[in-house]
């Protein structure tokens, strides 16, 4: 039943005198009533045809259908419910149908019939015209038997498809020609032809995330090809190897990459969205230097921003030591998160970007301090080929205290960059955050342009 609360919202109180006026909102006309209730979940707007009738049959002007097994006492409730919904009102045209199934509820519901989901899915694809499909399904059960249906593969009118923890059959052919978001987390496909159909059969995809499992469960896809002309963001994560090709309208790519397993990355040259690389929780830098080399010489043509996490600094400056770091000679923007112990690390990347122009960094201040007599030992190298020709931008993104090796950061670059025109530094709270300003504003400046600001 609809709480009190909602009664009062939505059907308003009665008079002094006893008589009940109709609420503001019981005035509004259908479709926005609609509109409103496409916000909650469908047991809940199912629940609103009991306040009056006025309200009888609105529900079935809401585009939405979501149902979760939190809202139900177990998942045969649910599943009645869906039952007598995709069995009794036809009438109903559900453009989005969200579905979040705990696995566990799923498995151990009385019923051995477990087409269950399959079977919704095909009636909002096929009879109810669904564009916005979502379904959450928990992973962590190898006997996961929820199986995609084909109609998915080819839905005329779907255009946003979300799966987590499900499994794709192997379509012969794909066809989605309205499908601008693919959002694929710890979904199992048979094969990597499969995802890679998936992603040509899509012409006009804008946005893909794909988010392997990794464990003894995972599928066999482990390369994956991406080549698309209307891809703007991509998001990927465990594989082994990954290749972004034909892809002109990229905007932005991010990639987790799993050093313990051989992993590498080809990017086509002209390469010039924004690429955020990290490494996966956990993983650590290892003997294998062949992985590392086809990691850093994949993301070396990116020609517009790049970010790094601290772990792939770590890692880029571990093999430096091994091998020689490639040159990053397209590079334009990076963004580096370090620690202050982590000042060595920075010189041995720079040297690598000799047409840097901004450089921002995430700094975590004062988690790991460097010691007074290391600090005098750091050797940052003012002959850098970035700092002499093409340096214009440094931005400290996270605030500072103005300890040594923070200051000693700030006037490295003003004293070594030839053609800096503004730093930007933002000071953290403190008592003598005046007496810090005045000393960084102080500081000699190596370019007569360079604009400091102190924030």
């Amino acid at each position: 039943m609809v709480g009190r609360n909602t009664q009062t919202l939505i059907c308003g109180q009665g008079s002094s005198q006893g008589s009940q006026e109709e609420d503001v909102i019981s005035q509004l006309p259908d479709q926005l009533i609609s509109d409103i209730l496409y916000h909650l979940h469908t047991k809940e707007v199912v629940t609103t045809s009991l306040l009056s009738t006025r309200w009888r049959n609105l529900w079935k002007l809401v585009p939405g259908l979501d149902l979760d097994t939190c809202k139900f006492p177990n998942f045969n409730a649910l599943a009645s419910f869906a039952h007598r919904f995709f069995s009794f009102h036809m009438e109903t045209e559900i453009t989005r149908l969200r579905l979040r199934i705990s696995a566990r509820d799923y498995h151990h519901h009385k019923s051995n019939d477990e087409n269950y989901v399959p079977l919704w899915i095909e009636a909002a694809l096929t009879r109810h015209r669904t564009q916005h499909l979502d379904v959450y399904f928990g992973y962590y059960y190898p006997s996961n038997k929820v199986e995609i249906p084909l109609s998915v593969f080819t839905c005329e009118r779907l255009v946003h498809l979300r799966l987590f923890g499900a499994h794709l059959f192997n379509a012969e052919s794909v066809s989605l020609p309205c499908l601008k978001i693919i959002h694929l987390e710890y979904v199992r496909a048979p094969n990597e032809a499969t995802l890679e159909k998936l992603i040509s059969g899509s012409p006009v995809l804008e946005d893909l995330t794909i988010i392997r499992c990794n464990d003894r469960y995972a599928d066999n896809a482990k390369v994956l090809q991406v080549g698309s002309q209307t891809v703007k963001r991509i998001d990927i994560d465990q594989f082994a190897q990954l290749v972004i090709s034909d892809a002109p309208l990229l905007q932005f790519f991010r990639v987790r990459v799993y050093l313990k397993e051989t992993f590498k990355i080809i990017i086509n040259s002209g390469f010039s969205a924004k690429v955020d690389v990290d490494l996966s929780a956990g993983c650590e830098f290892n003997p294998l230097i062949s992985t590392v080399g086809d990691l850093l010489t994949g993301i070396s043509t990116v020609g517009g921003d790049l970010v790094l996490s601290r772990d792939i600094c770590k890692v880029m400056y571990q093999y430096s030591k091994i091998e020689q770091l490639p040159q990053f000679g397209l590079l334009s923007s990076l963004c580096v998160s370090l620690l202050a112990s982590d000042l060595t690390w920075l010189p041995e990347i720079l040297e690598n970007c000799p047409k840097l122009k901004s450089l921002f960094l995430v700094w975590y201040g004062n988690s790991e301090m460097v010691p007074d007599d290391e600090m005098s030992e750091i050797s940052l190298p003012p002959m850098i080929e970035c700092l002499l020709s093409s340096l214009e931008f440094v931005d400290i993104k996270t605030r500072v205290s103005g300890d040594d090796t923070e200051m000693k950061l700030v006037w490295y670059f003003l004293v070594n960059s030839l053609i800096l025109k503004k730093l930007t530094v933002r000071l953290d709270s403190h008592p003598t955050k005046d007496d810090i300003s005045e000393e960084i504003l102080g500081f000699p400046r190596r370019s007569i342009t360079c604009e400091v600001i102190v924030l």
